[in-house]
């Protein structure tokens, strides 16, 4: 009879050798992680369209999802965080939300990035981008990607 393969104990849970997900810290500073990681998807999948000429519409490429299948893609995120991070990129001005399926019973979401909106957020929060990124990088003053000011 055959022996069973031992249990491996991994002493390292949810660790893993493939590439971790990274995202610039300069859009965690003006997000926050879940907005960030929703905005990264989008102009990912925005720029990725415009390379192959894809869902061009209105002088923009766009990018669609439904909100249960961008909660398959980031399972940590439940469905009404997806909405709300949604709508508050929008609200921000730096996405765009679309209507142009040809399908109305079928709740696909379609956006985009507004370069030039999100442009104007970034030269608005340069100096303080600047300072928080020159900090983190050579006085150390970052714990977990949290700013801290000095001496607090």
């Amino acid at each position: 009879m055959a022996k069973k393969p031992a249990k491996t104990f991994n002493p390292l849970p949810y660790l893993s050798p493939l590439a971790p997900v990274t995202m610039p810290q300069e859009l965690l500073f003006l997000f926050g992680w879940e907005k960030a990681v929703l905005f990264q998807h989008i102009y990912y999948w925005m720029e990725r369209n415009a390379a192959n000429g894809r869902n061009l519409r209105d002088g923009r490429y766009w990018t669609y999802d439904k909100i249960s299948t961008l909660h398959l893609k980031f399972p940590y995120l439940k469905e009404h965080q997806i909405k709300y991070h949604l709508a508050r990129l929008e609200k921000m001005g730096v996405i765009i939300k679309g209507d142009y399926s040809v399908n109305r019973h079928k709740r696909v979401n379609w956006y985009t990035v507004d370069l030039e909106k999100y442009q104007e957020l970034v030269a608005k929060n340069q100096g303080t981008l600047s300072t928080w990124v020159q900090n983190c990088l050579h006085d150390d003053i970052c714990e977990n990607g949290d700013f801290e000011e000095e001496g607090g």
